[in-house]
C-alpha cells in the first residue's frame, strides 16, 4: 500500500523498527542518541496525528517488550449493554454451577446484579438465556438460543482479535501476541483484579 507521497506501508514500518530501536539503545542518528523516540514515531507515520504517547519510549529491540492486545467488545443497543465478555462468563457460570446463584458469587457479584444482567439482555433480544431446571427449585440451566448466543458471541470475538492481531503485525515494531482462549472467557478490566 502507498500513501499519497508513495511511502510504502513496509517502508514505514521499516524506519519505525529502527527509529525505535535506535533511540531505545542510545545509538540514534545523533551523537548523544538523544533522539525522542516519540518524535521519530510521527515522523515516520505521515499523515497521522502527531503522537505524544510515552510508551513508546519503552526500548524496542529484540530483547524488547512483547505486548499483548486486550480487547473489550460487546453489543449494545441505546439502552445500554446487551451482551459481552461479562455475558458470556456468567452463563458460563450459570451451565457450569447449574445455579445463578452460586455463578453470581463465583463471580464477585450479588444474585440481584447477576439476575438483572441476564433480564435486561433477555428483554432487548426477545428470548430467554436460562430456564428453571426441572426438579430443583433453584437450579438453572441455558436455554438453546442462550447456549448458541455464548458460542457465537466467542466466534465473533475471535474472528475480531485475529484481524486486529494481523493489523498490529504490520503497523507496529513489536512481536505481538493475544490473550487466546482466556480473553474471551474472562472480563477485561480494572474491577476484575480487585477482591471480592
Amino acid at each position: 500500500m502507498t500513501d499519497k507521497k508513495g511511502h510504502t506501508m513496509k517502508q514505514d514500518r521499516a524506519k519505525l523498527r529502527h527509529a525505535v530501536a535506535s533511540a531505545g539503545s542510545g545509538s540514534g542518528g545523533d551523537r548523544g542518541g538523544s533522539k525522542e523516540p516519540t518524535q521519530a514515531y510521527s515522523k515516520v507515520r505521515r499523515g497521522e496525528r502527531r503522537s505524544d504517547n510515552e510508551d513508546i519510549r519503552t526500548k524496542t529491540n529484540r530483547h524488547g517488550p512483547k505486548p499483548e492486545i486486550m480487547l473489550n467488545i460487546w453489543l449494545q443497543t441505546k439502552e445500554g449493554l446487551v451482551f459481552g465478555v461479562g455475558r458470556a462468563e456468567l452463563l458460563d457460570k450459570i451451565e457450569a454451577c447449574g445455579s445463578l446463584r452460586k455463578a453470581a458469587e463465583e463471580m464477585c457479584m450479588s444474585y440481584r446484579a447477576a439476575w438483572g444482567k441476564i433480564k435486561k439482555t433477555e428483554e432487548v433480544l426477545g428470548f430467554k438465556l436460562i430456564e428453571k431446571e426441572k426438579g430443583n427449585k433453584t437450579g438453572f440451566r441455558l436455554t438453546e438460543a442462550g447456549r448458541v448466543l455464548k458460542t457465537n458471541y466467542r466466534e465473533w470475538y475471535r474472528a475480531v482479535e485475529t484481524e486486529a492481531l494481523r493489523k498490529a503485525r504490520k503497523l507496529f515494531p513489536w512481536t505481538m501476541t493475544t490473550g487466546g482462549k482466556k480473553a474471551t472467557t474472562h472480563r477485561v478490566s480494572e474491577q476484575d483484579h480487585r477482591k471480592c
